[in-house]
């Protein structure tokens, strides 16, 4: 269809009347009329060289896979969900510990439900989303030390049997992270911007690949102008904090949508 794909930083995006110059890495420029931004939890990155700010948060959530060498997680076990709230049963020695460096305080603290644990070819994979500071998004994320013990011990209060694997975390162990990128609502940011030709689409935070497509087709919409947008699309328009009715439906949510 005549695409060309360039994979390169953007180092800076200027307008000159209706035309936006990108300035790459490469030393490359491209000449654009219309832009979409959508680089993840580095939108405000990019953002701000055209002038604009998104209200988001981001929140480094780290998973891990491991081997199951004594078949506690069948194959066939759905993606599983443990929603209750708890506070981690570690020993005494352990309390001492955590308590005497105020770094490790975090882990006696009470943790919120979301641990899901999912069968996976290689062995299970682990995860669990209790980290909410707000953080400056990095390529490469710092280290969390303990997190796949407390994983595991959350995990053992609903399938005691991974209990085995604290102690002694099967090998190898496959760690990786990333982040949950979200408005306070966690509603998505789709569509023009306060900047004309300017759309973003982004902002998914727990549920960016079963949303992406409908997403894209949304913020297509926008972009060829279409005269009829579905009904839903007015929530996740950027500029929705200017509606009323949007913020008073905002207001009265029970839940923060995360996932």
């Amino acid at each position: 269809m005549g695409l060309q794909f360039i994979q390169s930083e953007v180092l800076s995006i200027t307008k000159n009347n209706a035309e936006f110059k990108i300035t790459l890495e490469t030393n490359e420029t491209l000449d654009a009329s219309q832009i979409v931004i959508s680089s993840g939890p580095f939108i405000n990155n990019i953002g701000k060289m055209i002038g604009l700010e998104f209200n988001i948060l981001n929140t480094l959530q780290r998973k891990f896979i491991i081997p199951d060498p004594k078949n506690i997680i069948p194959k066939n076990m759905p993606f599983t969900i443990y929603a209750d709230s708890q506070k981690l049963n570690w020993s005494k020695d352990e309390i001492d510990f955590f308590s005497s460096d105020e770094k490790l305080h975090w882990l006696l603290q009470e943790f919120p439900g979301g641990l899901h644990i999912k069968p996976e070819t290689e062995g299970i994979k682990l995860g669990w989303a209790f980290q909410t500071e707000n953080e400056t998004p990095e390529w490469t994320p710092k280290n969390f030390d303990f997190f796949p013990q407390a994983v595991l011990k959350g995990a053992s209060r609903f399938i005691p049997e991974l209990a085995a694997y604290e102690e002694n975390i099967p090998n190898p162990m496959i760690e990786y992270a990333g982040y949950y990128t979200r408005t306070k609502e966690n509603w998505p940011l789709i569509g023009p911007t306060k900047e004309k030709n300017v759309f973003v689409i982004g902002v998914l935070a727990g549920y960016g690949t079963m949303s992406a497509c409908a997403a894209g087709e949304l913020c297509a919409h926008y972009i060829l102008e279409k005269d009829v947008l579905p009904s839903y699309a007015e929530n996740f328009h950027p500029l929705r904090y200017d509606n009323p009715k949007i913020m008073d439906a905002i207001k009265n949510l029970k839940s923060d949508g995360q996932l």
